[in-house]
């Protein structure tokens, strides 16, 4: 990925805070401008798990009677604020149909040009084939609006060679020119056996990790991006094999947050994604008939990519749902806190922090941790009383009770102060 510019932002931020213990911090600022990304041969927002996509740093902190400016680098496509996009499929032949769902998708681009957008089409690319005209046509339409168009390519399981991906891929990359492409069906196990069985322990069997490595970097030569779709949790090695890895995919909603098994959870089993970016992870969910914001707004602290839709089985993703609008303007007006805790010798890491929405969806991390929230919505914010050694003392908004009330205009970190 060739980053066109990188140029710094200087945050000037104001803050206005309530007298009670409670605290409720208002946080505002100038908006900000940022420098396009390019990947490929198309400029839009750099794609999360790209080695060369910077984390945006928060650069101005909650206090009690303070204002603060800062300088950081940055690379985004408008507000760095805005740190999750929508991954969506877009699985319908060429038609009217098809048609309007791109214009709509294109048209909320328009509105909304710092969400990252990723349409996923699947025109077969196997050889033989030709490409569609009209097809091509709205591919090139929408990378001109920094859409990410992607092209869908299933394994399988892992069971396809090597070799038959590979020359799929280099059909699609001549045929439309994508900006990367889906590997579908990807196993969430680590070995096949020689004849694909899968959860493989014996001898000579394929070990999906350096299987979709391979895969991934023969289609990074041809400067494609590689996202691929298991549906649910992966194995840790799994991390690095492709740029972004979908780890839930059902008629249903996802959790977030499990102390216990849970395959489904976004934070993955045990937690363990929280142990890296959540830029390597995706989900999708259909069959969601109505839309609720400050789920779409938790989801994304686990995440860099998501979407949901009404769609049904067999079927989902032939359309738009009909809450589209409200998807993007959403994640458009997301802002992150990043919480903290310290000592008054150094920082605190790995309490639980849990961020509560206005409607009673919450989230929960670990110090340090950045949260979403919808721009200048209160949230509650919770962090542990002790943690068996260290006894909490108050927030940086001057609010004393381990659980305080933020509201936040852009981005900003609170800090929990531990004695």
């Amino acid at each position: 990925m060739a980053l066109v510019s990188v140029i710094v932002l200087v945050a000037s931020v104001l803050i206005a805070v309530n007298s009670t213990s409670g605290g409720l911090a208002q946080l505002t600022g100038s908006p900000a401008t940022s420098s396009v990304s390019t990947i490929g041969n198309y400029p839009f927002f750099p794609l999360p798990g790209s080695p060369n996509a910077t984390t945006v740093e928060s650069t101005s902190s909650i206090a009690s009677q303070a204002s603060s400016s800062k300088s950081t680098s940055i690379t985004a496509t408008f507000p760095p604020e805005v740190d999750t996009g929508l991954a969506l499929p877009l699985f319908s032949q060429y038609s009217q149909n098809q048609l309007n769902s791109i214009n709509t998708i294109i048209k909320e681009k328009l509105l909304y040009p710092w969400v990252p957008m990723i349409v996923v089409l699947n025109p077969s690319c196997l050889p033989g084939n030709f490409s569609n005209t009209n097809m091509k046509s709205e591919v090139k339409r929408m990378q001109a609006v920094q859409i990410g168009v992607f092209e869908y390519i299933p394994t399988n399981w892992a069971t396809t060679s090597i070799s038959t991906i590979e020359a799929e891929i280099y059909k699609c990359n001549s045929f439309y020119q994508p900006s990367g492409i889906l590997l579908d069906q990807i196993p969430n196990w680590e070995y096949n056996g020689p004849l694909g069985q899968p959860y493989y322990s014996g001898q000579n069997g394929t070990f999906i990790p350096a299987y979709l490595s391979n895969i991934t970097s023969y289609a990074k030569s041809l400067g494609l991006i590689v996202f691929g779709e298991a549906g649910t949790d992966v194995p840790e090695n799994f991390i690095g094999t492709m740029d972004v890895l979908g780890i839930f995919e059902n008629a249903f909603l996802p959790s977030f947050f499990s102390s216990t098994p849970d395959f489904m959870a976004l934070s993955g089993n045990y937690q363990w994604h929280l142990n890296y970016s959540k830029n390597f992870f995706f989900f999708t969910s259909y069959n969601i008939t109505s839309f609720n914001p400050y789920f779409v707004v938790s989801a994304s602290d686990y995440v860099g990519y998501l979407y949901l839709t009404n769609g049904k089985s067999p079927q989902p993703y032939g359309s738009l749902p009909p809450y589209f609008d409200q998807l993007v303007s959403t994640v458009a007006s997301i802002v992150p806190i990043t919480v903290q805790a310290e000592l008054p010798n150094g920082v605190l890491t790995g309490l639980t922090v849990t961020v509560t929405q206005p409607d009673g969806t919450s989230s929960k991390g670990f110090t340090p941790f950045m949260f979403n929230v919808l721009s200048n919505t209160t949230v509650s914010i919770s962090g542990d009383p002790t943690d068996g050694t260290y006894v909490f003392s108050h927030w940086s908004n001057g609010a004393t009770n381990p659980e305080t009330q933020v509201s936040a205009g852009e981005a900003a970190t609170l800090v929990a102060y531990y004695s």
